[in-house]
């Protein structure tokens, strides 16, 4: 029995070790290197890559329409940036809505998947479809301040950025 308790014992502590490790110690770690060695990144306001913003909805006719408007209606250079609307085997009128939005504005470009794929299959279905420099993944339910994507892009002014990401 001693010879199983013994491994068994050493195994537990070093399993505990990295878990401590990995909700402690690390992030304890990367706030002190972030302190004594900060690297501020150089935003540039005036930076204005292409954007594609991938919204992924299913069943959702009763925001949907409120929330690409609020998309196209971003401080955005409008030749600089596209919507991609994907239907994920949405029962209710989201597909339509999606198709219209794209006819009354020809940056909302529709992705309809008839069956239910769930949200990664919808994402890889728009990335299939994106053209920006850059890619903005959106959901249905939230809403963006008008300068959210400006603000978004200026971080990729600094070419050691490669994601940024916004707050609710």
């Amino acid at each position: 029995m001693t010879l199983l308790a013994e491994p068994a014992t050493a195994l537990f502590w070093l399993s505990a070790t990295f878990i401590l490790f990995t909700y402690l110690v690390y992030p304890v770690w990367i706030a002190l290197a972030a302190r004594l060695q900060p690297r501020p990144v150089a935003r540039r306001d005036d930076h204005e890559p292409t954007l594609t913003v991938v919204l992924v909805a299913r069943d959702e006719q009763a925001v949907l329409k409120g929330r690409i408007e609020n998309l196209l209606k971003q401080h955005y250079p409008p030749q600089r940036f596209d919507v991609v609307a994907v239907s994920d085997g949405s029962t209710d009128q989201t597909p339509s809505i999606i198709e219209q939005m794209a006819t009354e504005d020809r940056r909302v470009r529709p992705v309809i998947l008839t069956e239910k794929e769930g949200k990664a299959a919808g994402l890889n279905a728009g990335m299939e479809r994106a053209t920006g420099e850059l890619v903005v993944f959106a959901d249905a339910r939230q809403r963006f301040a008008p300068d959210a994507l400006a603000r978004l892009a200026e971080n990729f002014a600094d070419p050691q950025v490669g994601s940024a990401s916004g707050a609710l």
